[in-house]
């Protein structure tokens, strides 16, 4: 009896005793940070709003009533949030809004991360001409003013969601493929890696079974920190009126038509940066989280 219950002891010691593999380290130095779990609430909600914006708002965010123009917040209980100038209901062009956030933020990812993983790799990977003629095109779209440029390939293409993903999308791509070559570099030379080509592996299998995961991490904290970005490029395109057409609702453009009137109608104009400034918090918030759970070096400090 006595040596059963010695040997269950030694084998909870041993479980209890095994080391956390690096995502569950990474999960716990994440769970401990309170800032990045108020930032996971607020990113959480703003996704599920996005996600479900045409079940929880109350109105059509396109329909108007001249009768109902400019209500305040709290004027009416069928307009929680108040109306605009058209009589629109403010509360779901909110909602509305945040989906527009969101599609055009991780569509722009997207884009960003094909390019910045292909010219990146390459430009690291290969090396020669390849990497002149990517670290060339790199300093020729950073050198370009990205506002100006921007503003001139909506003029260009028009106005609307895909054609301002593009417009974001095409200069900030750079940042990711710097990045992407100087861990290639970092790991091209690397036993391991030479390893694998010795043992015939193809350059696509090397990319995707030993270079990509291991500079997973740092890409991933980079597109934490650059969705954000995305979402006040597109509302600053919005309010300077190059961004998204009506009858979609954008934060940014819900900002810049209450510009003229603000003072006699300031819901119109302030509710909206409120919702932006506080999805800016949530994101940063987060991506602190992020960047600080997969840290190696703070892995040493956990307990």
């Amino acid at each position: 009896m006595t040596s059963s219950i010695s040997t269950e002891a030694a084998n909870a010691k041993v479980v209890i005793g095994k080391p956390l593999s690096p995502a569950r380290l990474a999960l716990r130095r994440f769970s401990r940070n309170r800032l990045g779990l108020i930032g996971t609430v607020i990113v959480a909600l703003f996704v599920l709003c996005a996600i479900f914006a045409p079940l929880i708002s109350p109105h059509d965010y396109q329909n108007t009533s001249a009768i109902n123009a400019y209500k305040a917040p709290g004027e009416s209980p069928e307009y929680l949030l108040g109306t605009d100038e058209s009589g629109r209901d403010v509360l779901s062009r909110l909602i509305w809004g945040a989906r527009t956030s969101l599609i055009v933020s991780l569509a722009a990812q997207a884009i960003m991360l094909v390019l910045g993983l292909v010219l990146g790799f390459s430009a690291g990977w290969f090396g020669g001409w390849i990497d002149f003629v990517v670290n060339r095109l790199i300093e020729v779209f950073v050198a370009l003013p990205a506002l100006l440029f921007r503003i001139l390939v909506v003029i260009v293409l028009g106005g609307g969601i895909t054609n301002l993903i593009l417009a974001i999308s095409l200069l900030a791509w750079p940042e990711l493929a710097r990045l992407v070559r100087a861990q290639v570099l970092g790991y091209r030379g690397r036993e391991f890696v030479e390893a694998s080509h010795a043992l015939g592996s193809s350059t696509t299998e090397i990319a995707l079974r030993h270079v990509l995961p291991n500079i997973l991490n740092p890409l991933i904290v980079a597109i934490t920190f650059s969705i954000p970005s995305v979402i006040i490029l597109e509302s600053s395109l919005s309010f300077l009126g190059y961004g998204i057409n009506e009858p979609t609702p954008s934060w940014g453009k819900m900002v810049g038509g209450a510009a003229n009137y603000i003072q006699s109608y300031w819901h119109l104009g302030i509710l909206p940066t409120i919702c932006l400034s506080i999805v800016m918090i949530g994101f940063s918030f987060f991506g602190d989280a992020v960047r600080d759970a997969l840290d190696p070096r703070s892995a040493q400090k956990a307990p």
